[in-house]
């Protein structure tokens, strides 16, 4: 995320990629658990202001419910280990 933040644009059009497809996983956990909050930890979260956009923009992207995006919350958390906190809950 260095060079994202230095403008790099190879790196940004890198995290853009990754936002894209974060999107579509988010598609198949909004379809298959219908969650009213998605948290996003551990060391990704802090590359968001790089890839939100373009997860958010992949995750509306032809989706058949798009009432569910509206109401679902996307957060992202700077918790240490809160990645590893969330996977030991389930």
């Amino acid at each position: 995320s260095r060079q994202a933040a230095a403008g790099d644009e190879t790196a940004l059009a890198v995290w853009r990629r990754f936002g894209h497809h974060l999107g579509k996983v988010m598609q198949a956990v909004l379809l298959a658990y219908n969650p009213e909050a998605i948290i996003i930890g551990g060391g990704i979260a802090k590359g968001a202001p790089y890839f939100e956009a373009s997860m958010r923009r992949s995750m509306a992207d032809d989706f058949p419910y798009p009432r569910e995006i509206e109401h679902t919350r996307v957060l992202f958390s700077s918790l240490e280990n809160g990645n590893l906190l969330g996977a030991s809950k389930l």
